[in-house]
C-alpha cells in the first residue's frame, strides 16, 4: 500500500490503519443492526426534537414532517449499515468513509458540545 506521494507505509502502520478501519466499521455496523433489529419501531424523532445549536430549527422541521422523518430514519439505519459493511469488507471504503463522515457530522451539529450553547454543562 503506498500513499499518493509515493511514501510507503510500514507494516505496523498498515496494521494500525486496518485495525482502526475494522473497529470503526464494526461500530457503524452494530449501530445499524441495532436500529434495524433490536429496536423495532426506532425513530430519530426524539433525538431530532432534542437537538440544539445553529441547525436545531432544521432538525426540528425534519422531526415534525412525517415524510422527512421516515426518510431520515431509513437514511440513518441503512447509512450506518452500508458504511459498516464497506469498512469491514474493505470494499468501496471511500464511499463508506464519506457516508460515515456525513452521518457523524449530522450527529455532531445536532448536539454541538460548545460551551456557549444552551444545554451544555461546563462543570465537571
Amino acid at each position: 500500500m503506498s500513499s499518493p506521494k509515493g511514501h510507503d507505509l510500514s507494516t505496523f502502520q498498515k496494521f494500525i490503519l486496518v485495525t482502526l478501519r475494522l473497529a470503526i466499521g464494526w461500530h457503524f455496523l452494530s449501530e445499524g443492526l441495532g436500529k434495524l433489529t433490536a429496536y423495532p419501531g426506532w425513530s430519530a424523532k426524539g433525538y431530532l426534537m432534542g437537538s440544539y445549536g445553529p441547525f436545531s430549527d432544521l432538525f426540528h422541521q425534519i422531526a415534525q414532517n412525517q415524510a422527512m422523518l421516515s426518510f431520515s430514519d431509513l437514511a440513518v439505519t441503512y447509512g450506518l449499515l452500508l458504511a459498516g459493511f464497506c469498512l469491514l469488507l474493505g470494499l468501496f471504503t471511500r464511499m463508506g468513509c464519506i457516508i460515515g463522515i456525513v452521518l457523524l457530522t449530522m450527529f455532531y451539529v445536532s448536539y454541538p458540545p460548545w460551551a456557549f450553547m444552551p444545554g451544555v454543562s461546563t462543570t465537571t
